[in-house]
């Protein structure tokens, strides 16, 4: 470890590298970011950056979450308030509401433990608790209005304190709690100076002055005295509390053991997360910071989740970056570095839950991506309800369930009508990649040839415009045998048709029977034949399959 002037922060594991974003962000916010040196995984800090860091840090929490906090939705209350139209019934119902709502607030503990800090910290005459109380007795709803507007003003003006009353005890304690600010025996103790002390103040001191070496930490191998040292029992689903169970240690000598540097990074986990209500999540991608940094701006998706974390959308943003990156790199003709597998973290209340996209799917998602690419925006309608296709498929490909019942949806909803039967091919050829193994190339033949087949097959059925119809029957009786997973019943149908029609049937169907796997793919392969319109040798140019290995 650098003495003095600098430390060093390395990527390690998911919740220490969320602890780094997140302390990244807070010098961002406090417009230090310059004060650190980005090297690949690591990052260089300088001691400057320690400087009014405290304070930083709960303006970087209040600018992050406020706008999900009970303090931000009782303030926007405000103007709705002045233009009250206290003559409509409704409006006094909502006055209410929002009397019954504000008394809540103000009777928690979290609020009331806020007020002993504006006490202590502001010079305030004003006494929320006197208009609470008025407000339970006046009956006049022009008075009640007025108060209101002033209680909610006086929220307003101490901002800071009350929305990090909210922060704490709804974001930051999903991950860590009983200490500093967050210890029950400090809830009426200035924040910032509190997470001073606890943090802040024994790093600078650590940077400063080393005392004997009796241990070395756990997560960053620096070493550190006894007397610097923290336990983990502070995070929550990750730490032991040494202090008062070490039967778990090999004979009872605990190496669970925190740096003051790492104690502190921890902290700033909730802020490398993204927090929506009291869930969290946060890809840990360990190839560089930067990445890491690009993984977690999930400004676009926020909205979208609402109280709700969708891990599939999470999933499928950061396969998008890693595809951006690796296109960008292969324009520039630079070396695409080594794939390896990527965790996206959901965190709740109560437990960490990892999802990994591996190496193989990254690998799969690369070769396969034209395919994936056109069916972006690709929808699909059934029982009047609209079905992204896109979606769907990447749903499936993550969680390692095949494509089949999509395309049997697909097909089933064009019997009739010649719509979306252009995504099969795309579909056909990524669940071709996830077979992976000899198949990826072995098949690229037969799939093509078997296609054709159903395509010759149709276009003697159209070209004399007789019993055009028969195609359909025979379609829609092919797709039960697939759906059945009957390679014989689909072999009996394929042959009484071709006999039928004295036509020779192509030798591709004798790979039918290989397993059950080559069955499904081959079977929909000629299904999509049957279906498409196009000449086989316009095949080439008019949007079939693109092989690329």
């Amino acid at each position: 470890m650098e003495q003095n002037n600098t430390f060093t922060l390395r990527l390690n594991d998911f919740l220490f590298n969320s602890g780094i974003l997140g302390f990244y962000k807070v010098l961002e916010y406090a417009e230090k970011e310059d004060l650190v040196k980005i090297q690949a995984n690591q990052l260089v800090v300088q001691k400057e950056a320690l400087e009014d860091f405290a304070t930083n840090y709960v303006d970087a929490m209040v600018y992050t979450y406020q706008k999900d906090t009970r303090w931000n939705r009782l303030v926007q209350k405000l103007s709705y308030l002045e233009n009250l139209d206290l003559e409509k019934e409704e409006s006094k119902e909502q006055l209410k509401n929002i009397v019954d709502e504000v008394k809540k607030a103000f009777e928690s503990k979290s609020y009331q433990a806020a007020y002993e800090i504006v006490k202590q910290t502001k010079e305030n005459s004003y006494n929320p608790y006197d208009t609470v109380a008025f407000l339970k007795q006046e009956k006049e709803i022009e008075k009640q209005r007025e108060q209101l507007v002033q209680l909610l003003q006086f929220l307003k003006e101490h901002r800071q304190i009350y929305c990090m009353k909210d922060i704490m005890y709804n974001k930051i304690n999903v991950f860590w709690e009983s200490v500093s600010f967050l210890n029950r025996s400090n809830t009426q103790k200035d924040i910032m100076q509190e997470y001073k002390t606890y943090f802040v103040d024994p790093l600078v001191g650590y940077l400063e002055k080393q005392g004997k070496s009796d241990y070395r930490c756990i997560q960053c191998g620096n070493l550190v005295s006894k007397s610097q040292s923290y336990s983990m029992g502070w995070l929550n689903d990750v730490g032991v509390d040494i202090a008062r169970k070490q039967s778990g240690f090999w004979e009872y000598h605990a190496d669970t053991i925190l740096c003051p540097i790492c104690n502190l990074i921890y902290s700033c986990a909730p802020l490398g997360f993204c927090v929506i209500g009291s869930n969290g999540v946060f890809v840990n991608n360990n190839s560089s910071f930067e990445m890491l940094r690009q993984d977690n701006n999930m400004t676009d998706l926020i909205e979208d989740m609402e109280q709700t974390i969708n891990v599939g959308k999470v999933m499928q943003k950061v396969i998008s970056n890693y595809l951006n990156q690796s296109n960008q790199l292969a324009l520039e003709k630079k070396e695409i570095k080594e794939i390896d597998n990527i965790q996206v973290i959901k965190k709740s209340k109560d437990k960490y839950e990892l999802n990994t996209i591996s190496r193989d799917k990254l690998e799969i998602f690369h070769k396969a991506q034209k395919d994936f690419q056109d069916l972006v925006n690709r929808m699909i309608i059934k029982d009047k309800q609209v079905i992204n296709i896109y979606d769907v498929v990447l749903s499936n490909f993550l969680q390692n369930r095949n494509q089949y019942e999509l395309i049997n949806l697909i097909f089933r909803n064009s019997i009739k009508e010649k719509l979306y039967v252009q995504y099969v091919d795309h579909i056909l050829n990524i669940q071709r990649y996830c077979m992976g193994g000899i198949y990826v190339k072995s098949l690229r033949e037969k799939m093509t040839e078997i296609r054709n087949a159903g395509r010759a097959l149709r276009r003697e059925y159209y070209s004399s415009g007789k019993n055009a119809n028969k195609v359909e029957t025979y379609i829609y009786q092919l797709l039960n045998a697939i759906k059945k997973n009957s390679k014989e019943e689909f072999i009996e149908l394929v042959y009484r048709m071709y006999s039928g029609k004295a036509l020779p049937a192509t030798e591709a169907f004798e790979d039918l029977m290989t397993n059950d796997a080559v069955f499904r793919l081959l079977a929909n392969e000629y299904i999509l034949g049957l279906k498409t319109e196009e000449k086989v040798e316009e095949d080439k140019n008019e949007g079939g399959i693109k092989y690329e290995e």
